[in-house]
């Protein structure tokens, strides 16, 4: 079985974490290779964790026109006009993709690199199957049913969609239009439970940097209730965040933004930190605060938590609400609603049974989602397992 994993970016996120972490489980049953865009920042990091993940891998580039990889989450007038523009600058690509004519799959880790995939697809020929493992929802509707729609005014090639969650499947089927998706939950490995009875010190977040994520909300919150957080016996309220976006759009200076925030309303208790391992986070922080306003498309760092044995406390918006459920795995809070999520942490560490009942049972819950994804994968990749 051959395979070609196209990555949506070249920085090591979330999305790419869960897919390199997916393939591990059936490395034995393919022959892989990796394609990583080519963006104009380092990928040293992405290209090392799949290096040290898969023995025998070739690691490949790609090129991505400027203005198509530069679509943001939010939906733009010009979607279809780029998309066309795409399409005739599809032979100055070619040589990127010489060896995919050979591959079983073409599997496509996020909506950019399957979108463009597609489009080559479809100029190329290819007479395989393409996988479009949907990371996030399709915010760009209008863009994303025209490309679905080419792909099914052919027959050369199959297509089948899949999604990291139920919350995202189900926004396919309803604005895609798409009936047939299936559903592969993100991974996480190499990740110890800690002791639950351990001193609640650090409350932290966990995020890469996007208004969307709601970190603005925490700094208000560790201003506002900086007196009473002291009182609990927390002594530091760490951001863990990464840049990396490099798209246009709503997050553009964002972290230049937090900054200026921060000074408008400071608390000594914040502290960001910016690229550290999920393993060294969690073996920090004692509370993860999972504040996003908008839905999240699955919720990785909550599984990251859950294995961790960090309880975790999360608007539950989307995806996340598959994970967090309510003084059973986690703790819920409305959007922001800062007395309501005061009132959390002071829960979690007054409550130390309710504690250690929540992080046992998060701990069940991220086991049989680990369990889960290699069927799945199996199935998608119709890999025969004697």
């Amino acid at each position: 079985m051959k395979i070609a994993y196209i990555l949506n970016t070249n920085s090591l996120g979330g999305a790419e974490r869960s897919g390199l972490e997916q393939m591990e489980l059936v490395q034995d049953q393919i022959e892989l290779e990796v394609f990583v865009p080519r963006l104009g920042l380092s990928d040293t990091k992405l290209v090392n964790t799949i290096k040290e993940k898969f023995s025998h891998v070739q690691v490949s580039y790609f090129r991505f026109p400027k203005a198509f990889y530069e679509l943001s989450r939010k939906s733009n007038p010009f979607d279809l006009f780029i998309g066309i523009l795409s399409v005739l600058m599809i032979p100055l690509y070619l040589t990127d993709f010489k060896t995919l004519k050979k591959k079983d799959f073409l599997y496509c880790n996020g909506n950019k690199a399957a979108a463009w995939l597609i489009l080559w697809a479809l100029f190329s020929r290819y007479k395989g199957k393409v996988i479009w493992h949907f990371r996030d929802y399709p915010h760009n509707v209008k863009f994303l049913k025209w490309i679905l729609a080419l792909s099914q005014k052919q027959n050369n090639f199959q297509l089948r969609l899949v999604a990291n969650s139920f919350s995202v499947k189900k926004v396919i089927q309803e604005e895609l239009l798409q009936p047939n998706v299936h559903v592969v939950y993100n991974r996480t490995n190499h990740l110890e439970k800690r002791n639950s009875d351990s001193p609640i010190r650090n409350i932290g977040v966990v995020s890469m940097l996007a208004p969307w994520k709601g970190i603005h909300q925490m700094l208000l919150f560790a201003h506002m209730y900086e007196k009473e957080l002291l009182q609990l016996g927390i002594e530091e309220f760490s951001i863990y965040c990464a840049q990396i976006y490099q798209t246009k759009g709503e997050h553009n200076n964002y972290y230049e933004q937090l900054c200026d925030l921060k000074k408008k309303f400071p608390s000594a208790l914040v502290k960001f930190h910016f690229d550290q391992e999920p393993k060294e986070i969690f073996s920090k922080i004692d509370i993860l605060i999972h504040p996003s306003l908008s839905p999240e498309p699955f919720g990785r760092v909550i599984l990251e938590a859950f294995k961790s044995g960090v309880p975790v406390i999360s608007t539950g918006l989307g995806g996340a609400a598959e994970l967090v459920e309510h003084e059973k795995s986690g703790l819920m809070f409305f959007k922001h609603d800062h007395h309501g999520l005061f009132q959390r942490i002071e829960k979690i560490i007054k409550d130390s049974s309710m504690r250690s009942s929540m992080v046992e049972e998060a701990w069940k819950k991220s086991q049989k989602i680990e369990n889960s994804v290699k069927p799945s994968l199996v199935n998608i990749l119709e890999i025969n397992i004697l």
